[in-house]
């Protein structure tokens, strides 16, 4: 009898986790197609059209972008002012850095601050990119080392640029992410993937 009643139990424990596997599963779903829309704005997205793709922390939209205007130049490339910063034992440089730091080792740095979130990891680059695979939804861009992804760090989700490549032995992923203009967080993300 106690067998069978432990038996019971643990099917009624697996039972139990089915819908929060499936609401998972149903929200990384979601979240792919944002993005998938998100990417599809962006590529037809044309520079000089006075518009711009904007993700507000659900969903993208296209939005008067003042910088994307033909009479504009280079009004988004700055002049900047590249902070340099030690982040998981790299020696990296970006104008924007969060002011939360989440977490700061030798293998992984993660900080935030409401509209920007960075993340630098070493380690071994399967471990890597299944940790960017869980952690995300993500697409690969025209570059192969460079992906296009949404995470939620802090409850809020940030879209952005995360970059995947290997020195010997170990592989690096640097990224950035924000809630705002597209073309803004990708300026930011640009400064930073190609630091390392």
């Amino acid at each position: 009898m106690r067998k069978w009643f432990a038996l019971m139990i643990s099917i009624a424990v697996v039972m139990a986790a089915v819908p929060c596997v499936a609401e998972d599963l149903d929200m990384r779903e979601a979240l792919q197609e944002t993005l998938q829309e998100g990417a599809r704005l962006i590529a037809e997205n044309k520079m000089g059209d006075g518009q711009g793709v904007l993700w507000d922390g659900e969903g993208f939209s296209l939005v008067r972008d003042e910088l994307n205007d033909p009479g504009v130049l280079d009004g988004r490339y700055g002049p900047f002012y590249n902070e340099p910063r030690e982040a998981a034992g790299l020696d990296l440089s970006c104008p924007i850095w969060p002011e939360t730091v989440l977490t700061d080792t030798e293998a992984y740095y993660e900080a935030v601050d409401g509209t920007w979130a960075v993340f630098v990891l070493r380690g071994d680059e399967t471990a890597l990119r299944e940790w960017l695979d869980d952690s995300s939804a993500l697409l690969p861009t025209d570059d192969p080392e460079i992906f296009l992804f949404i995470r939620t760090v802090d409850n809020r989700q940030y879209a952005g640029y995360a970059r995947l490549t290997k020195s010997g032995k170990e592989a690096r992923l640097i990224g950035l992410s924000g809630i705002g203009l597209m073309a803004d967080i990708g300026v930011m993300a640009d400064f930073l993937l190609q630091t390392e």
